[in-house]
């Protein structure tokens, strides 16, 4: 008779598309629903209180009817080992009236067993036992479920159809409760009304009708914001990793292009700073050279080349400093003499 265990996590409500349950607000639970279980569970305690004497009661039953029965056994067995030494062998009449009072006691001892048979004291006992501690962890799962804040409690109609088919099974398969037991049951918790008594206790109720509008529109309000939220996380989970892979693909291609730019941009400039050297250093050779022609001097022309490693073949580089030095003293030599020639004109 043992109670099944709820499966957390499974929802009467329809589920997604993927097919996850929907999260309920405190999943599901209400006040009316934990009245309810609350109920239950007092009734759970009373049939286990009911069983618990019942189970008393038979098995004290049981044990007077088993122990003079044994004990009468065991005399009948033992006096009729003993007959022929407590009693003369030439006293007929005494024998056999202790024959027929041994044979009474044995036909008292099997009358006896037969009814315990017939009444089943010993399987009663056992049968109250055993529903006993069925109703009692049926108590203790409600007792439990109900100490849980609601958010941590599992699905309440998943909880509900559960409890609901425990508690057929318990008061189908347990044993009827006798009469005195219920009255002492009733005269025991008489000053307890509180407690809701089984029906077998004169607990007859009306049936209560559900009826809370708001709290049904805050419970609705809730579920709505949650499955809300429950889809947008799913279509989180679905569209971001693959929006993801194409942003990183578009952004390695815009950078890839860019360094491309960049690159070809960076090799222009360094090709036009080349060149503008190279032509800077073009005319400072040509007007030296000039400089040179004018003042009867010779410049190599491989002073042009781009690798400066390369020493012009027939003139050192200590004659090209020379012949530089030379060029420049004469053009500023001229350059000198025109402009006194100037000064002495205008004078």
């Amino acid at each position: 008779m043992s109670s099944p265990t709820p499966t957390p996590g499974r929802s009467r409500s329809n589920s997604d598309l993927s097919g996850n349950p929907i999260k309920k607000f405190n999943n599901g639970w209400t006040k009316q629903q934990e009245v309810l279980m609350a109920e239950w569970a007092d009734k759970a305690g009373c049939y286990r209180w009911l069983h618990d004497r019942c189970e008393k009661k038979y098995s004290m039953m049981n044990m007077w009817i088993t122990i003079p029965v044994i004990i009468l056994s065991t005399l009948t067995g033992t006096a009729n080992f003993a007959l022929d030494g407590f009693i003369p062998p030439e006293d007929e009449d005494a024998k056999k009236y202790a024959q027929a009072g041994i044979g009474a006691v044995s036909i008292f001892a099997g009358i006896l067993t037969t009814l315990g048979n017939f009444l089943r004291f010993a399987q009663g006992s056992e049968a109250h036992r055993v529903a006993g501690i069925a109703w009692g962890k049926f108590q203790r799962q409600i007792a439990v479920e109900l100490a849980i804040a609601p958010k941590d409690r599992i699905d309440c109609m998943d909880f509900l159809k559960i409890c609901r088919a425990e508690l057929d099974r318990l008061i189908e398969q347990s044993p009827p409760v006798p009469d005195d037991v219920i009255k002492a049951f009733i005269k025991e918790f008489e000053d307890k009304p509180n407690v809701k008594k089984p029906e077998i206790c004169d607990g007859m109720e009306h049936t209560t009708v559900y009826d809370n509008r708001d709290t049904v529109l805050k419970q609705i309000t809730a579920e709505a914001a949650l499955t809300l939220m429950h889809k947008k996380k799913m279509l989180r989970e679905e569209i971001v990793p693959d929006l993801n892979k194409l942003i990183g693909k578009e952004v390695y291609k815009q950078v890839y292009d860019l360094s491309g730019t960049v690159i070809e941009i960076f090799n222009r400039r360094q090709e036009a700073t080349e060149g503008t050297q190279s032509s800077r250093r073009n005319s400072l050779v040509t007007t030296l050279s000039k400089a040179a022609a004018k003042s009867g001097k010779h410049i190599d022309g491989n002073w042009r080349r781009k690798d400066r490693s390369m020493s012009p073949p027939a003139r050192t580089l200590t004659e090209r400093e020379n012949t530089l030095s030379d060029v420049h003293i004469e053009i500023v030599g001229s350059e000198t003499l025109e402009s006194r020639k100037d000064e002495m004109h205008y004078a």
